[in-house]
């Protein structure tokens, strides 16, 4: 986490914390992936499993209950909630989505990385001293 930390500071991406670019575009409403052959995706991850397509740019309709399903199971997303009192849960929603569904087949389960984050929580704090 840290050095991913640096890396985006150091190629000017300035953040209001140093690490998190904001929520994840799978919380955004209307923010799409377009696939290949036109179809609608939450989220990048996704553009190649038909059945996550939330749509289409042509607004064909013979699929349209599969998405119109798929789109209300991202906008149901809440893995955050399986995160009880978790400090990290502003920045990081529960964790990534697609991980969760490949990993654990179930993208609605947190992909945890406290660890990752409380370690670079040390780095964060020695450069707001050094600043400050």
């Amino acid at each position: 986490m840290s050095f991913i930390r640096e890396e985006t500071k150091q190629r000017g991406f300035r953040t209001l914390d140093g690490l998190h670019m904001g929520p994840c575009e799978i919380h955004v409403n209307h923010a799409c992936t377009v696939g290949a052959d036109g179809s609608l995706f939450a989220y990048p991850g996704f553009a190649t499993e038909a059945s996550q397509s939330v749509g289409h740019i042509e607004q064909r309709q013979h699929t349209q209950q599969l998405r119109t399903d798929a789109a209300e199971c991202f906008e149901a997303l809440s893995p955050w909630q399986h995160c009880g009192d978790c400090s990290f849960i502003p920045i990081y929603w529960g964790g990534c989505s697609v991980a969760s569904h490949n990993e654990q087949g179930d993208m609605n389960l947190p992909s945890c990385h406290k660890s990752s984050f409380e370690s670079a929580l040390v780095s964060v704090a020695h450069d707001a001293v050094a600043t400050s």
